[in-house]
């Protein structure tokens, strides 16, 4: 994740994909989940991240909307599906792997 401001406001590049724990599909992304605790706060910044066009890039796209961070920087990609790491619940800590592929 790298962040700059560009007068006076925060410039955020960096991932926002989908955590897909057994199906169920959450938006995050360590710089996406920093941009939500910011904009909570009241400093929202600028994101550029690059999602897909299909459904977990349009829940991404809504929590944009949730968080109320500023859109202008969001890139669909029609031609890749949005980042996804998949994590399997076993014994111990859940395994994570990041998909192929994929606009990060």
């Amino acid at each position: 994740m790298e962040q700059a401001t560009a007068g006076g406001r925060m410039l955020d590049f960096g991932e926002a994909l989908v955590d897909d724990f057994d199906g169920e599909q959450i938006p995050g992304g360590a710089p996406f989940n920093v941009a939500r605790t910011l904009a909570a706060f009241g400093q929202a910044p600028l994101r550029v991240p690059r999602v897909g066009n299909g459904a977990p890039g349009a829940r991404i796209v809504a929590e944009f909307e949730r968080s109320v961070l500023p859109r202008d920087g969001l890139q669909i990609d029609r031609g890749r599906p949005t980042g996804r790491v998949v994590f399997e619940r076993g014994t111990g800590a859940p395994d994570a792997e990041r998909c192929a592929g994929r606009p990060y």
